[in-house]
């Protein structure tokens, strides 16, 4: 199968924010993915893999978030309901 790219921007909509509960939830789902998952807010991009990096994101209620994932299978869907998209 060939490497793909996909991304999404979505906006949190948890009064929390990216607390340590989804945060954690996130990491466990993304680490199963064979693509490289990533989060982008503003200038800096972080391993969506990694608990640590996810936890000092500092993403609040309301912040704006590109994830992306690239390699073989890269399928976002199943991390936007965790990463908080309302759509």
């Amino acid at each position: 199968m060939p490497d793909t790219t996909a991304s999404r921007t979505i906006t949190l909509v948890n009064p929390q924010g990216f607390h340590a509960r989804p945060a954690h939830r996130f990491m466990q789902l993304a680490s199963g993915f064979q693509a490289e998952v990533q989060i982008i807010k503003g200038n800096e991009t972080i391993n969506g893999k990694s608990i640590l990096d996810l936890l000092t994101l500092g993403a609040g209620n309301g912040t704006t978030l590109t994830l992306r994932a690239s390699g073989e299978r890269a399928d976002l869907s199943p991390l936007l309901p965790l990463a908080g998209d309302a759509s």
